[in-house]
């Protein structure tokens, strides 16, 4: 038996097992400790305004393609009206968006936490 006490190793260790027969392999740092549920937070893991920006992404896109085409028939028949409210909501829902995105990027949550903790572990900046 073979012990490597304050030694400085240089190659892959085999332990309990022949190298062609399920070989133990030791690693020269210590090991993250994943559990099931930090591997679920970081694949699954999403920020409420995560949810909240996608949704008023397409409430803008939706409202500025209305605002578009109503701009485009207003201009080919005067009689199609353009109401500047129109205008306000799509400003308003774009500002919004916005908001949640910066909310989204700068709150902490259980998943950014995660991933900090192996950025941490594994010195990966």
């Amino acid at each position: 038996m073979t012990t490597f006490n304050n030694k400085e190793i240089h190659q892959t260790v085999y332990i309990n097992g022949k190298i062609n027969i399920n070989p133990s392999i030791t690693i020269l740092h210590t090991p993250y400790l994943l559990e099931k549920y930090d591997f679920d937070k970081v694949i699954n893991g999403k920020h409420f305004f995560s949810d909240l920006s996608t949704v008023l992404k397409g409430i803008w896109i939706g409202l500025t393609i209305n605002t578009v085409a109503k701009f485009i028939g207003n201009l080919v028949d005067k009689n199609i009206s353009f109401d500047k409210w129109e205008v306000y909501a799509v400003l308003i829902s774009l500002f919004c968006y916005f908001i949640c995105l910066i909310i989204e990027r700068f709150i902490p949550t259980e998943r950014k936490r995660i991933i900090n903790d192996i950025k941490s572990h594994f010195n990966i900046k």
